[in-house]
């Protein structure tokens, strides 16, 4: 199976990001203060998340780092540019939580994360999950768990697909950044 995922290309994810026009690259990622967005919302807050995100939907990465990129241009800073990287991540290398089936209330409960504790019964959706990972005490229980990388779903920005969230202590030993 995994032959023919490398076939298909499957292992393929894309990063979505802004940067400075000067270099439009990233060597290595860092746990930093950044951004969270959700264009559809029309919110952006301040974060400090120890996961790093990528996705298999090329137009979605663009999405994500393009509404960061307009964060720069509402205050007047046009040296930064939207840039979508491509990355070859192997996925035999990470302890992946798959929270894109029908059992992941069961899966996070699991590991003891209780969705319905948390927002009440029948208030979240399964693809806002990505919401999770702001949170310290969330992200230590994962962690904790042994789970190093977490797949999403992402919907509801005009473009569908998975993420997959990669914590910054592994993030850089399993990617490998394509042409």
């Amino acid at each position: 199976m995994k032959n023919w995922k490398n076939f298909l290309n499957e292992s393929i994810y894309y990063h979505g990001t802004t940067l400075p026009k000067t270099n439009a690259n990233i060597d290595n990622f860092e746990q930093k203060i950044g951004y969270r967005v959700n264009p559809m919302m029309g919110v952006t807050r301040e974060v400090n998340s120890p996961w790093v995100f990528f996705t298999d939907n090329y137009n979605l990465a663009r999405k994500f780092g393009s509404a960061k990129t307009e964060i720069y241009y509402d205050n007047g800073d046009f040296s930064y540019e939207t840039v979508v990287l491509k990355y070859d991540i192997d996925e035999s290398d990470l302890n992946i939580l798959d929270l894109t089936k029908d059992d992941y209330e069961f899966k996070l409960e699991s590991i003891g994360i209780k969705l319905w504790e948390l927002y009440g019964i029948g208030m979240y959706e399964q693809d806002q999950m990505w919401d999770l990972f702001d949170d310290k005490e969330i992200s230590d229980i994962i962690i904790k768990s042994g789970i190093d990388a977490v797949k999403l779903i992402e919907n509801g920005t005009g473009y569908n697909g998975e993420s997959l969230a990669i914590h910054i202590s592994k993030v850089n030993d399993v990617i490998k950044k394509q042409q």
